[in-house]
């Protein structure tokens, strides 16, 4: 099993929304239980559900979520658990980032 369309990275900046589709490959669907993924450090262990239009499974942050976030360097895994209660973690370690937003919008609360 494979998670296709993250290339080991995920980075966000503070405020902003984030929001990755999973797609996994060389499985079953029908076997899948749950899809999580998860930080230790920065506090996050989502479960992500199943989106059926897009045929992948969801990760989401809102803004509150990612301005909570403390800037830097560190990692996620993704985890997926079976219907048989086995659990596999198909990406491990990879590189999450969170930066610091440098820039301030002041219009977007004036709208």
């Amino acid at each position: 099993m494979q998670c296709d369309n993250i290339n080991n990275n995920i980075e966000i900046i503070k405020g902003d929304t984030l929001e990755i589709g999973i797609t996994l490959s060389n499985v079953d669907l029908d076997i899948i239980d749950k899809v999580y993924i998860s930080n230790d450090k920065l506090g996050i262990c989502k479960e992500c559900p199943y989106n059926d239009e897009d045929e992948c499974y969801d990760f989401y942050l809102d803004p509150s979520e990612t301005n909570d976030l403390t800037a830097g360097y560190t990692d996620f895994d993704i985890t997926v658990k079976f219907i048989d209660s086995n659990v596999l973690t198909p990406m491990y370690r990879a590189n999450f980032i969170v930066k610091e937003k440098v820039n301030k919008v002041g219009c977007i609360n004036n709208e």
